[in-house]
């Protein structure tokens, strides 16, 4: 049996259909970001790529354009459509803040929240 979280629905709907924006994922660690995208990952039916940053070595803007041209490159072979973005962070304060800096205007924020018990 496998779970699948509120959030998943609206979320896998929004990236299945082509998207101006950058979608983020943000919420505490351990309340199912990367579950919630696995999920996506085996329903949506288009190509996808994984890329973690959690590493020990801060990593720059050569690792970011690494992973842009790997989405450009599964996407030309792939034949299929344009590229969707979903960015995941526990760490809200701050990528609130680099989000509103440098992609104002161009990204949709998910909140993840700790599991509920419905009433």
């Amino acid at each position: 049996m496998s779970y699948e979280r509120p959030l998943l629905a609206p979320l896998r709907a929004a990236l299945s259909r082509p998207t101006p924006v950058v979608h983020v994922l943000i919420g505490p660690r351990q309340v199912g970001k990367t579950t919630i995208t696995r999920q996506i990952q085996e329903s949506i039916g288009i190509s996808s790529i994984y890329a973690t940053a959690d590493s020990l070595v801060p990593l720059d803007s050569a690792w970011i354009e690494t992973q842009w041209r790997r989405a450009v490159a599964e996407e030309a072979a792939s034949g299929g459509p344009e590229i969707r973005v979903l960015i995941l962070g526990s760490s809200a304060l701050l990528m609130q803040q680099g989000l509103t800096e440098s992609l104002a205007g161009r990204f949709f924020l998910h909140r993840c929240t700790h599991w509920g018990y419905p009433a």
